[in-house]
């Protein structure tokens, strides 16, 4: 049996199985000299390593003296040894896996874009509104595939972790959701515009500017989500079209019918362009 140690924390990450499983050491009783001969891991945080983040690798050799040596190399994705916080919902975007706890995810490049959060079991994290634990906060004691929905999305600014073997938090009730008064698609609060208000003006007195805005029905997202979204706000379409217009992500215009041509702007989403009636995630 392999068995694989995080050697900064002390926490077996894996341990392997014989013959099946997704961290495979065979050994076939009978057979002379079936080893693992040598085995490498890298350090993933050492400016050496070439290229690779956020995996362990293993390079095994076996030594066979019927036949040819062979050459194993594996590699395992830390999703499930630690929580992983995710910029998109469904723990896509990023990720940044948490090994400790961190005070102001600015540094990270991870602040207020968080829509997802991974937890294995037995581990407990609690996020905050803002950096060095200020602010409102909650915790997760398991898997959240859009926390939007509690209210959380693109909100969490630092945040701690408890590993199973750790004193635990005292549990706190999470905070009521903030309300959405306008539709709600995949755990985000959508709007209509009016006709020549950016999304800034559209989200000034709705909790504020959204990012989903960009990175769901945006640029960063995709023109089929952009058409679920207008049709979720009960908006009829003559037609639809991909375009590329000043960055304006989501947008409609009315059409001579009386119902509206949808667009959806491959350019870089932002939230100050005005310009036809822009769909606009806003924070509640």
């Amino acid at each position: 049996i392999l068995r694989a140690f995080d050697l900064q924390t002390g926490y077996e990450i894996e341990r392997s199985k014989n013959g099946s499983g997704p961290f495979n050491y065979e050994f076939h009783p009978g057979l002379e000299a079936q080893e693992a001969e040598g085995m490498t891991i890298w350090d993933l945080d050492d400016a050496n390593v070439p290229g690779i983040t956020g995996k362990l690798h293993i390079l095994m050799l076996e030594n066979d003296v019927r036949s040819s040596d062979d050459v194993y190399f594996k590699h395992y994705t830390d999703k499930f040894a630690y929580p992983v916080l995710y910029t998109d919902s469904d723990y896509g975007g990023g990720p940044l896996p948490l090994r400790a706890n961190l005070p102001n995810l600015e540094t990270k490049g991870f602040n207020d874009v968080i829509s997802s959060v991974w937890v294995p079991s037995g581990w407990v994290i609690e996020v905050f509104e803002h950096a060095y634990f200020e602010g409102a906060s909650t915790q997760f004691r398991i898997s959240d595939s859009s926390i939007h929905n509690e209210g959380w999305g693109d909100r969490i600014s630092s945040v701690k972790i408890f590993p199973p073997d750790a004193k635990q938090p005292t549990a706190i009730p999470n905070a009521p959701a903030p309300v959405c008064d306008g539709t709600i698609v995949d755990g985000y609060c959508w709007y209509l515009g009016r006709e020549g208000l950016s999304c800034n003006d559209v989200c000034a007195s709705h909790g504020g500017y959204d990012s989903a805005t960009r990175t769901y029905a945006g640029s960063s997202g995709s023109s089929v989500k952009c058409w679920r979204v207008i049709t979720s706000l009960n908006i009829t379409l003559d037609d639809f079209y991909e375009t590329a217009q000043s960055g304006r992500g989501c947008f409609v215009i009315r059409s001579s019918s009386g119902n509206y041509l949808g667009y959806w702007d491959e350019l870089p989403t932002t939230a100050d362009v005005p310009g036809g009636q822009r769909i606009c995630a806003c924070r509640r």
